[in-house]
């Protein structure tokens, strides 16, 4: 009697990996938790190309009304306003990653499963290229170009610099962080134009700040009056903050912002001072928008397996049609400030 075997490796066989790889990977990722569809979310998912064919789509911000306003019996007619838009687009492409392995004397020789190491080898990868991604686009790396969206660096109003500089080229490691950067990017966010919207959590609103380890360091080892108390004490306040997941890995709150750490905070040294630049990310709702392609998304990748050479060889690979662009109208940043300063290292 004929039996239909299908071996671990056949492409039949993997169909839940595909799945199981974007959970894992969300997991690890640590934007997931500023990330959804609603524009109050600090990373929008653009669900268009997700559902239609194409691979840019164009997006609107409308401003706010300035008008006076009529009253009392003043003529309104002919004293309308119109609307006023700023659009801006994002662009999705491929990107692909795969290990190669040998599954039969190599297989034999270690007691864990090489397959398996793979996929987890690639769900790693592919968390931190999500955040890494997403970091320097935020961040302003000029550097970074994917799918034909180039990061763009900070505008002259959504940027502060440690001390008197004026640009990150003067920055020194004594220059370091501290909370009086939350205040002035906390007024930036509520005067400039357009606002920069805080996040809704518990019927409450919050902005977010990120910042690099040094950066915490500083903050940690200050002698100022205030500095890291003021935070734990802001923290401890109020009532089941923590129960919220975007409270997850909080280092505190101050000033209506909640701070995190991350070392994937974006780093460089520029200009003749040679110090190394933190480049911390204060942000609000709509600070940037992800795509992704129609058969990828939140909750798939697209896994594929090949052997080679008669079955010696066997090729594990992931993939995922996506893009990721900081959101800027009007040649302003929306939802962002950075801040850079120097550290002790």
């Amino acid at each position: 009697m004929a039996i239909t075997v299908i071996g671990s490796s056949d492409n039949k066989a993997v169909k839940l990996w595909s799945k199981s790889l974007f959970r894992d990977t969300l997991t690890k990722m640590y934007f997931k938790k500023f990330m959804g569809e609603g524009s109050g979310s600090i990373v929008q998912i653009l669900p268009d190309t997700k559902k239609q064919t194409g691979d840019n789509v164009t997006y609107a911000l409308r401003m706010q009304l300035t008008g006076t306003g009529r009253t009392g019996q003043e003529v309104l007619e002919g004293n309308e306003e119109d609307l006023a838009f700023y659009d801006t687009s994002l662009t999705i492409d491929q990107m692909r990653h795969a290990v190669r392995i040998n599954p039969t004397i190599t297989q034999q020789r270690v007691e864990y499963n090489l397959r398996k190491e793979s996929r987890d080898a690639l769900s790693d990868w592919w968390a931190q290229r999500f955040d890494s991604y997403m970091f320097r686009y935020l961040a302003g790396d000029t550097s970074l170009t994917f799918a034909s969206n180039t990061a763009v660096s900070a505008d002259a109003s959504h940027v502060l610099f440690a001390s008197t500089c004026t640009a990150e080229s003067q920055l020194t490691t004594a220059m370091t962080f501290s909370l009086a950067h939350i205040d002035k990017a906390v007024r930036i966010a509520k005067a400039g134009s357009p606002l920069i919207r805080p996040v809704n959590i518990d019927g409450d609103s919050y902005y977010v700040c990120v910042l690099h380890p040094y950066q915490v360091y500083d903050l940690r080892t200050s002698t100022a009056t205030g500095q890291w108390f003021d935070i734990q004490k802001s923290f401890m306040e109020g009532n089941g903050r923590k129960d919220n997941p975007i409270f997850s890995g909080a280092l505190g709150v101050y000033n209506g912002t909640i701070l995190y750490e991350s070392n994937n905070v974006h780093t460089g040294s520029y200009g003749a001072s040679s110090a190394t630049v933190y480049r911390a990310l204060f942000m609000g709702a709509q600070a940037g928008c992800i795509a992704f392609g129609q058969k990828d998304g939140v909750d798939n990748m697209t896994w594929d397996e090949e052997l080679f050479d008669y079955g010696n060889s066997l090729g594990v690979a992931a993939s995922c049609i996506w893009g990721i662009q900081k959101n800027i109208f009007n040649s302003e940043d929306y939802g962002t400030v950075t801040i850079a300063t120097g550290a002790t290292a």
